[in-house]
């Protein structure tokens, strides 16, 4: 047995040892030829292609993962740029669409077997543009008993471009100048920002120009005062509205500066809240205007969150109500003496003059209630016996005698 091994190992081992690296290569190169199945780390932006003219996209989804199938050593090539996630506009109207999303790789031998998500929602909106000012965003302090003064920005104003719901809500735009100890005049170059209610940049809009040049002056600011907040108003309500209470919160802010600007600053206003054509509250938080020379204190807030009460104008109005109804006891109204009672009602304007007598209702009680000999029932009529409409009190009415013929 041992001779027999020997036979097996010593007996032409050139050739077995060649058949043995023969076949170590073969497994090396079926191994690494073994196409893998797995996600690809990361998601894909989605771009969209033909966006037709004046029209700008929103989606629901800017971001897609895939699953793909590929050997290991090309596996080992990828990257995101290696892949492009489409939506393919062409065609579509201004409205809201369910479009496809096209994944393709630019290496061969990439096959993609799943993605998430297959489709997007599309908005496709007008494309509108608007030219606001630009106000200032102090971050940090400058040096000890300095505040910045005047700011100028070269431009003093940007241009926005986006979709038309975007566009239309956005007042302000704003760049951040940062003071870090500064006690002399300086010049920065900052990026025009728009920021939504919460203070967050708003991305889905082009601003022109991408960036504006700020001079800042820097001044003694040893003077110090609180102020209130006033809130600025533009448009008016709808028809027959009108504006009921504002609130802001805070009502006051501290301030700091050019001892003549603080002396003469006696509130700070809100930039402008837009509330044409309003039927119910409005709250926002919005800056406020900061004349030059001026600084809100680092203890305050320079956003106001505020609220706009709307409400309907009212109006009063007599009806002659001849609608009567038992609510309480036994029998059937046979009639009435008087045939109507009078009633004053107040609501909304718009509602008020949309009713008729028959919106009404006189609720009666007979409830140990007895007739006289001939039937009937003398009865104390009260306005809140009256069943108005939603929103309409019945304040008084003219009579509150009634008799009641009953069966």
């Amino acid at each position: 047995m041992i001779k027999y091994i020997k036979n097996f190992l010593t007996k032409n081992w050139m050739a077995k040892l060649m058949c043995l690296v023969a076949a170590f290569v073969l497994w090396v190169w079926v191994a690494s030829s073994q196409n893998t199945i797995a996600k690809f780390p990361g998601t894909l932006p989605i771009k969209s292609i033909n966006t037709p003219v004046n029209l700008v996209a929103i989606y629901d989804a800017d971001q897609v993962t895939v699953k793909i199938l590929a050997e290991p050593s090309i596996w080992q090539r990828l990257s995101a740029e290696t892949f492009s996630a489409e939506i393919n506009l062409v065609g579509l109207s201004a409205g809201t669409h369910q479009v496809p999303v096209n994944v393709s790789a630019s290496i061969a031998g990439v096959q993609i077997v799943d993605q998430t998500p297959t489709s997007i929602l599309v908005t496709l909106e007008p494309l509108e543009t608007k030219t606001i000012k630009l106000s200032e965003r102090i971050e940090g302090s400058a040096a000890d008993g300095m505040v910045p003064g005047d700011i100028v920005f070269e431009p003093d104003s940007v241009r926005i471009k986006g979709a038309k719901s975007i566009i239309s809500e956005i007042t302000e735009a704003v760049a951040a100048i940062s003071l870090n100890g500064q006690d002399a005049d300086f010049s920065s170059t900052v990026t025009p920002m728009i920021l939504d209610d919460k203070g967050q940049t708003i991305s889905d809009i082009t601003i022109m120009p991408g960036s504006v040049e700020a001079q800042i002056s820097i001044v003694k600011g040893s003077n110090t005062k609180t102020v209130g907040v006033k809130v600025q108003v533009d448009g008016v309500p709808k028809d027959n509205y009108y504006i009921s209470n504002i609130t802001s919160t805070p009502g006051a802010v501290d301030i700091s500066g050019v001892q003549n600007t603080v002396l003469a600053t006696s509130y700070l206003s809100t930039l402008p809240i837009d509330v044409t054509g309003a039927t119910s509250e409005i709250t926002k938080d919005i800056s406020l205007s900061v004349p030059s020379g001026l600084i809100i204190l680092n203890n305050n807030s320079s956003k106001i969150h505020v609220t706009i009460s709307i409400s309907p104008i009212q109006t009063s109005k007599t009806f002659n109500l001849n609608t009567f109804k038992i609510s309480s006891g036994e029998g059937k109204i046979i009639s009435t003496d008087p045939i109507s009672i009078a009633a004053v009602c107040t609501g909304p304007i718009d509602q008020i003059n949309s009713l008729t007598n028959s919106d009404f209702t006189i609720l009666l009680n007979l409830s140990n209630q007895k007739a006289d000999a001939s039937g009937v029932i003398n009865l104390t009529v009260a306005p809140s016996d009256i069943q108005a409409p939603s929103g309409v009190t019945v304040t008084s009415i003219t009579s509150n005698e009634l008799k009641v013929k009953i069966q």
